[in-house]
């Protein structure tokens, strides 16, 4: 039968016999679980037939001997001590409201158990799944628009969004640039907008031409036109160019890139839709740059640090399917501003991998208490997985805490950061056991001596002075 119809039967058997002895159980209070142990191991009869095939059925779910003796023994402790108390006090519940929660927190407890030891004994095929995931992730990741333009993020009450709504929908001048033709001939700047007239994108293009004959001398032009188009000198004149669309468009920074490609090293590009464009620029080639130093240095700390060449790479791998599904699941948000692009990884990076050490920790301190590996990584998953969601909870609250900012870029990287988190704890917990077991051969043939310091003297001088230490700080 399923251990949790067993559970079930337990709990059942033992609240309707407490129920029905009732001044026995007030009697024997203190003592009830030593009796019903003595009992259940000792005495025919349904409660040690049920004793045993719990017992039976845990050791099917894959917990060891003496540790499924130990699990019992937990449970009929919790079993009894609620229901004798439900039962002589009935406070603060009755046994009838109490039994469903003690099924419910003692079959939790047994099915992470089981999961945890199943992805144990098929490493490969959990590591596989992993791997196919990444298709839709990349998919997602690059059909993820990114949003360049900051002031898409302003709270729509500011007068200075509402200017730049009512110019876009009404005069249609949201997007625009201003191009700075130094010391160039007027033949040069009529042809260049000539050349910048018939892009897709623009508008329209605006210069002196529009208004009066360029091949007249510029001292003859009238004085209106000069202090316009003209600087003091003479050296310079100005053009408007004017987008058919948004000033953050895909549409308008492809015209804009389409624009930079007309011009020489005399002539200058400005305004608003131009700076958005250099952002995309700068973002999209930079970023690859710093994401690739932050892992080539997390790599030789983890290598010096940690007592194997291969456990960093292992480490970084997973965390690096973590960053993947985070940026591929924000398709689902349409788009995120450059700033999340630029940060997210890492961010994520530097966040979770606490998480993955933590885990490696216990894994070890697990395999000098069992036989296999298994059963190691197994009550690894299930011991940790407690104190790495108490830890990420506080980190995603506080990234969550980002989302109430009256600017909207708080609710872009605080909602973004907060499911890279749940990301991390995720791969962590699924991703990083069964990746350690695949390459644990090679993560101990490479094993060196690491080279952190264990600091003794100065434990010993901080426990000593805590004291202190706790007055100072």
């Amino acid at each position: 039968g399923d251990v949790s119809t067993s559970v079930r039967h337990y709990i059942e058997y033992l609240s309707d016999f407490l129920q029905k002895n009732k001044t026995l159980c007030i009697l024997i209070e203190k003592n009830l679980n030593t009796c019903v142990n003595a009992v259940a191991q000792t005495k025919e009869g349904p409660i040690k037939e049920l004793y045993e095939k719990i017992f039976s059925e845990l050791i099917n779910c894959g917990f060891a001997e003496a540790e499924a003796r130990a699990k019992l023994y937990l449970y009929i402790e919790l079993i009894v001590s609620s229901c004798c108390n439900a039962i002589i006090r009935e406070t603060p519940y009755t046994i009838e409201e109490l039994k469903p929660h003690l099924c419910q927190i003692i079959e939790e407890v047994i099915h992470l158990k089981r999961i945890a030891l199943w992805e144990a004994k098929h490493p490969k095929t959990v590591v596989l799944i992993a791997v196919i995931l990444l298709i839709p992730s990349l998919i997602g990741f690059l059909c993820t628009r990114v949003n360049y333009d900051i002031m898409s993020y302003l709270p729509d009450n500011l007068s200075s969004v509402q200017g730049e709504k009512i110019l876009d929908e009404t005069f249609n001048n949201a997007g625009m640039s201003i191009l700075v033709i130094e010391d160039m001939p007027s033949k040069y700047t009529a042809a260049l907008k000539e050349e910048i007239s018939k892009l897709e994108g623009v508008s329209a293009v605006f210069w002196v031409d529009d208004l009066a004959d360029v091949s007249i001398p510029a001292d003859i032009i009238p004085d209106a036109l000069k202090d316009v188009f003209y600087s003091k000198t003479g050296e310079q004149t100005m053009m408007l160019v004017q987008y058919k669309y948004a000033g953050s468009s895909d549409e308008t920074l492809k015209t804009i890139k389409q624009i930079k490609g007309l011009i020489n090293d005399k002539t200058f590009i400005s305004g608003l839709t131009a700076i958005v464009e250099d952002t995309k620029e700068i973002c999209d080639t930079q970023a690859p740059i710093y994401v690739a130093v932050a892992v080539v240095l997390a790599l030789i700390i983890m290598s010096l640090l940690m007592d194997s060449w291969v456990l960093p790479f292992v480490v970084l791998a997973t965390l690096g399917i973590a960053i993947l599904y985070n940026m591929g699941t924000n398709i689902f948000l349409g788009e995120i501003s450059f700033v999340t692009q630029s940060i997210a990884a890492i961010l994520q990076l530097g966040v979770t991998v606490d998480y993955s050490i933590f885990l490696i920790d216990r894994y070890r301190e697990e395999k000098t208490r069992y036989a296999t590996r298994e059963e190691a990584m197994a009550n690894a998953v299930t011991k940790s997985i407690t104190a790495l969601l108490g830890s990420s909870l506080t980190t995603i609250f506080g990234f969550l805490a980002l989302c109430f900012m009256r600017l909207r870029l708080g609710f872009d990287i605080g909602f973004v950061m907060a499911k890279g988190v749940v990301w991390g704890i995720l791969t962590v917990v699924f991703v990083l056991p069964e990746m350690l077991l695949v390459f644990e051969e090679y993560i101990e043939t490479y094993k060196h001596k690491s080279l952190m310091p264990s600091f003794p003297k100065l434990n010993n001088s901080i426990y000593k002075n805590r004291k202190l230490l706790a007055i100072i700080c």
